[in-house]
């Protein structure tokens, strides 16, 4: 019975019509990006860090995908802050040892993870309010 609800919630997510929405926003994310990033590095012969820019180009698939955000409410400013604090977090939650862990005080490093991870936090929240918002009449 908790394996029949559990596929009924997950079930709306693997519709056609679902999918096709998804390919469509994955397809137009991915020909903008190779319109502003990709053709002017090569036209100009620049370089250009292509793990950092899928990141980017992976969270405003997701943004707008996931989270309806068809009005962009999300900025690239926005996802270069979640990428920085989130590359601070992670790094310290890598390495952390038994000092950091037991005597955190004593490391800046854990403080700054400590705020990157409030900032994350925020970031989070604020995409849930902002996805509640555009459809208040469901949470009604």
């Amino acid at each position: 019975t908790e394996w029949k609800n559990r596929r009924k919630a997950v079930a709306g997510c693997f519709s056609q019509s679902h999918l096709d929405r998804i390919q469509s926003i994955c397809q137009t994310q991915l020909n903008q990006w190779i319109d502003d990033v990709v053709e002017p590095c090569a036209r100009s012969g620049t370089a250009f860090d292509i793990g950092e820019e899928t990141i980017y180009l992976t969270l405003r698939i997701v943004c707008e995908s996931v989270l309806d955000d068809e009005d962009h409410i999300i900025d690239d400013e926005d996802l270069k802050l979640f990428k920085h604090h989130l590359q601070i977090a992670a790094t310290e939650l890598i390495f952390m040892d038994q000092f950091h862990k037991y005597m955190p005080w004593l490391f800046p490093a854990v403080w700054k993870a400590k705020r990157s991870t409030k900032f994350l936090q925020q970031f989070a929240l604020r995409l849930i309010d902002n996805y509640r918002a555009k459809h208040k009449a469901y949470y009604d």
